[in-house]
């Protein structure tokens, strides 16, 4: 049973998820490109997998999966491998010098 006072994801948006995730990797690429660089792999990696299990799963059996999951799974899915090639070339894919 949910918390009264718990945040309701749905009413979070999706631009500020968007926002505060690009936020992090940028600093993260900055203050450690290696870190950030198998972040940028990893994450993207295992939310498409999830995404993919989800999307099976709903087929198989509707568990009516609300709608911000597949937005935010996206967000996951797409933003860090843009943010990874953003920072790859502005730091000319010179790492670690």
């Amino acid at each position: 049973m949910p918390e009264p006072n718990a945040p309701n994801p749905a009413s979070f948006s999706a631009w500020t998820f968007a926002g505060i995730l690009t936020i992090t990797y940028g600093v993260l690429w900055l203050v450690h490109e290696y870190t950030a660089f198998f972040l940028t792999l990893l994450v993207p990696i295992i939310s498409f997998c999830t995404l993919i299990i989800s999307l099976i799963t709903e087929y198989l059996e509707r568990s009516n999966i609300p709608r911000w999951y597949y937005r935010f799974m996206a967000i996951l899915i797409i933003l860090p491998v843009l943010v990874g090639i953003l920072m790859a070339c502005i730091l000319k894919f010179e790492f670690g010098k």
